[in-house]
């Protein structure tokens, strides 16, 4: 869409950072695939926020690790972990905007399970 690529998750339209959708193999436009992210690829600040049910809050010295539950999701099923910083605290039950970094996600085939980002030589953290 005029240059920009875009996942749709949840029902929201989310921009996938540039850099990172040239990353992303050709094949995978267009389908359904499964997406990564890691806990502290989630932040509290960013372009589009999804709000997302807490169903657990641990603090653990210098983070806070949460399990929540995007838009539909299932208990168990379509959980996400994020890994915030100890300041934050919102408390069980309750629902937040938390933000994906899109320069971060990583994109799988949802049957064969393999990567569909073009790997790069350089490591990547």
């Amino acid at each position: 869409k005029n240059g920009k690529a875009f996942a749709c998750m949840w029902g929201k339209e989310i921009e996938i950072d540039r850099e990172r959708a040239v990353q992303i193999k050709k094949e995978a436009f267009g389908k359904e695939v499964v997406f990564g992210i890691r806990p502290e690829d989630i932040k509290t600040k960013g372009e589009t926020p999804i709000e997302m049910k807490i169903e657990v809050e641990e603090q653990t010295g210098a983070d806070m690790f949460l399990i929540v539950l995007p838009p539909g999701g299932k208990s168990g099923q379509e959980q996400l972990n994020a890994r915030l910083s100890s300041g934050y605290a919102a408390g069980v039950g309750a629902s937040v905007n938390l933000y994906l970094d899109t320069a971060k996600l990583h994109v799988f085939d949802p049957e064969s399970k393999k990567t569909l980002m073009e790997v790069s030589e350089k490591n990547e953290s």
